[in-house]
């Protein structure tokens, strides 16, 4: 240890920075060694801060004021309209920050303007996020000022917004285009469908847009590329609507939720509109396929070299997958392919004898999520397990099975850990680093009644509610770790029961959705 304290400051920095990105445990036991390893490892913790005033008031500044404020390099704030006056507070501290590179505001109300001023006035160079982004009043007009100030900030790189469904006088959907439009220097927009619609959004049912909803466009908007974009409904209209302002070739990653017809798809196709993609994420409504069943196979086969690829209710797998794999399995890393039950027949997945050709294909596939639809002997698992340890390069492997609607295991925690532990003896390969498993069981209602089963203890008695539980394996130098969230921990998993359009379109059709969407966070997720 004497020879390590006795190394420059700027190589043990170096060092604090690996323990800092590693296990921060281990930097805070660092830190109470001597003066010199707390001040360099103290700058560290203070690099990412967050002022949580949902949480609470006291003792938002840390004790260490000075090296707080010479390490910060990214502020996370978050507030709800309780606290939003400290928010001036904030702005007041601006000035004392040296080294500030960026600022995320969290918050269910507008950024204020008198922050925004303060961030371009004292760090002009500073990114800033929104994150849950909203208005002052969903039926505001055209023109706020704080909304017309964001747009026109040239600091504003991501902009994050759940505005749920629209109905009345709601101009939450075109504002945020406004904004979008007028940016300078956007990278990121996403507009989140909330959990309550995961169903069919409103869009497709939408009347025309008012005269009002009409004076939020821009003539003028600034033409810009971005990295990544979510959607929740696209149309034909709504797609050429985004050609005016932003370069679609250009963008890498897309995620939308529903594109409403064969007629975009086409339109998309043979214009080469997503021709830049390096990462989708999509659901494709019955109705679509309906259309023209070929669609999907032809727009995926116009992409080029994807990198990850996450596909929901996609009935007809085998074509798909058939062109996936062919088209991109050189350049794929990440696949996620998932269809949701639906309250009667069987959802579509792939089988043993086509994972087995896909395999040969997706030689560096890296992460995988799909789905199994367990049966009463378990042969058909067993199978796909076989398949599955053959991938050689996956390091994250996912399965979601079936809710158990024909048949109901045991789901107690020793049940979860031993069988997840067989599971991955069966699909261990060197690679391997995690598994996840998604569980579920139908309602104990409905059980009882259909078997006339008594109810074990501690069992929910929730009528709709499925019970779905998540099993992650982690190998950790060697050994395996095992983690159970659901119903008998801390975290319930919630499914929901939402209405899809039928073969018409016009009619609908329960489905059964759990929330997990795979795979890795961050960087690698879609």
């Amino acid at each position: 240890m004497a020879t390590f304290t006795r190394l420059n400051r700027d190589v043990l920095f170096l060092v604090f920075v690996i323990v800092h990105d590693t296990s921060r445990p281990t930097l805070f036991s660092l830190i109470r060694i001597n003066r010199l390893f707390h001040d360099i490892g103290l700058s560290l913790v203070y690099r990412r801060y967050t002022f949580d005033l949902k949480a609470t008031l006291n003792n938002i500044l840390p004790i260490n004021q000075d090296i707080f404020f010479r390490s910060a390099r990214t502020l996370i704030i978050r507030v709800n309209h309780f606290y939003l006056t400290w928010v001036s507070y904030f702005a007041e501290l601006m000035p004392r920050f040296t080294h500030l590179i960026e600022v995320v505001f969290d918050g269910c109300e507008p950024i204020p303007l008198f922050l925004l001023q303060a961030l371009e006035t004292h760090h002009p160079s500073t990114h800033l996020h929104i994150i849950n982004w909203s208005r002052s009043a969903r039926n505001a007009k055209v023109g706020d000022p704080d909304e017309e100030a964001l747009a026109r900030t040239p600091l504003l790189r991501s902009l994050s917004a759940n505005i749920g469904i629209a109905s009345g006088h709601d101009f939450c959907k075109a504002a945020l285009q406004r904004i979008a439009a007028l940016s300078p220097n956007l990278e990121t927009l996403e507009l989140i469908l909330p959990d309550s619609h995961i169903g069919l959004p409103a869009s497709p049912f939408s009347p025309s847009p008012s005269k009002e909803v009409l004076r939020f466009q821009v003539q003028n908007p600034v033409k810009k590329t971005l990295k990544s974009l979510q959607w929740d409904y696209m149309d034909l209209t709504q797609l050429k609507s985004l050609e005016r302002w932003l370069n679609l070739p250009g963008l890498t990653s897309l995620h939308v939720f529903m594109f409403d017809s064969s007629k975009t798809l086409t339109y998309a196709t043979e214009n080469h509109i997503f021709s830049g993609l390096r990462r989708l994420a999509m659901a494709l409504p019955r109705v679509v396929l309906n259309e023209d069943g070929d669609i999907m196979s032809r727009f995926v086969a116009s992409l080029n070299s994807l990198e990850a690829i996450s596909l929901d209710s996609c009935p007809n797998l085998h074509p798909l997958m058939d062109t996936i794999s062919f088209h991109h399995g050189h350049s794929l890393r990440l696949l996620r392919v998932h269809n949701a039950e639906i309250s009667r027949g069987t959802r579509p997945t792939l089988s043993f004898d086509q994972l087995k050709t896909y395999q040969r294909r997706l030689e560096h596939l890296e992460a995988l999520s799909i789905d199994i639809n367990r049966s009463e002997t378990g042969q058909n698992e067993t199978q796909i397990y076989s398949v599955l340890s053959t991938f050689s390069h996956i390091k994250i492997l996912t399965i979601q099975y079936d809710l158990a609607i024909t048949h109901s295991p045991d789901f107690g925690a020793d049940f979860c850990e031993t069988f997840a532990r067989d599971v991955w003896m069966f699909v261990a390969q060197p690679r391997l680093i995690e598994l996840r498993l998604i569980l579920g069981e139908p309602p104990r209602e409905r059980r009882e009644r259909q078997n006339q089963a008594t109810l074990p203890p501690g069992y929910w008695k929730k009528q709709d509610k499925y019970v779905v539980q998540k099993i992650i394996v982690h190998r950790v130098e060697g050994t395996l770790q095992v983690t159970i969230e659901g119903a008998r921990s801390s975290q319930m998993y919630r499914v929901h029961r939402v209405r899809r359009p039928g073969s018409q379109g016009l009619f609908f059709e329960d489905e059964l959705v759990h929330e997990d969407l795979l795979v890795p966070d961050d960087d690698e997720d879609i």
